[in-house]
């Protein structure tokens, strides 16, 4: 769970805070962040309530999203030359 450590370290609060604010030892919290194993449901929904963030966001799963990718078009050229020159700068 490296988006663990990563929040945490963001929002200045040591292991021991976390730990403390959620309800179990700080040694737990070491162990997650290293990925040596896993919160079960209800401390993930505490790590997510404590930090605001979504679970999946901890659980570092990527948001899957419905829809196309339309380009973010840069500068497109058109007139004299007749041509249109077109770049596409993002997705």
């Amino acid at each position: 769970m490296l988006n663990l450590k990563r929040i945490r370290k963001e929002k200045g609060y040591s292991q021991e805070k976390v730990a403390h604010a959620i309800g179990v030892a700080r040694s737990t919290i070491a162990m997650w962040e290293k990925g040596a194993s896993q919160p079960d449901h209800n401390s993930l929904k505490a790590l997510a309530d404590f930090f605001d963030v979504t679970t999946d966001f901890l659980l570092e799963r990527e948001a899957k999203t419905k829809g196309i990718k339309i380009p973010v078009l840069g500068v497109i050229s058109a007139g004299v030359p007749i041509e249109a020159i077109q770049d596409i700068i993002d997705y």
